[in-house]
């Protein structure tokens, strides 16, 4: 059995203001590390973390030039089932 889950990170915040031209990459790390260690206890073994990212772009009217850039913003997790967990108590 397989599992798949999705995490994604909010728009960085620089100066109390949102960019959303940006991630904040710290808390999708720490969301990706969440989420792989919740599967694991779980009893699944994460195979596959694909990153998805986001374009961006800026006009400048004046200079008529623009630019383009991308930022992983999301990720999808995949884990494959390897062991049942039991919730029941020990036996002694």
């Amino acid at each position: 059995m397989y599992k798949t889950v999705v995490v994604a990170a909010p728009f960085l915040q620089i100066e109390g203001r949102s960019v959303e031209t940006m991630a904040d990459i710290d808390y999708l790390a720490g969301a990706i590390s969440e989420a792989s260690n919740r599967l694991f206890n779980e009893g699944y073994e994460v195979i596959s973390i694909m990153p998805f990212t986001r374009g961006a772009k800026e006009w400048n009217p004046v200079s008529q030039v623009g630019m383009g850039w991308s930022f992983t913003d999301s990720a999808i997790i995949t884990a494959k089932k390897y062991r049942e967990v039991s919730t029941a108590p020990p036996q002694l």
